[in-house]
């Protein structure tokens, strides 16, 4: 578990880390901030509907604006 990874003092704890893990696995370990309590939870959101709650019709909506349109709006 992710939260089994982390000091007490809130950074990485590489100690609990596998050893095994290649460099380039760890330097982007290192690039990422760990999960904090007071940040709230990790939760995806929708970026193109009001309330960020993905929806089918909103993937439909969004799509079907990119096949009318000649720019790429990612």
């Amino acid at each position: 578990m992710v939260a089994d990874m982390i000091s007490t003092s809130g950074n990485w704890d590489w100690s609990r880390l596998p050893p095994l893990l290649p460099p380039d696995i760890r330097d982007q370990i290192a690039v990422v901030q760990p999960p904090q309590a007071w940040l709230g939870s990790n939760t995806p959101e929708w970026r193109w509907t009001e309330n960020r709650q993905f929806t089918t019709s909103s993937a439909y909506s969004f799509l079907s604006d990119l096949d009318s349109n000649t720019t790429n709006p990612i």
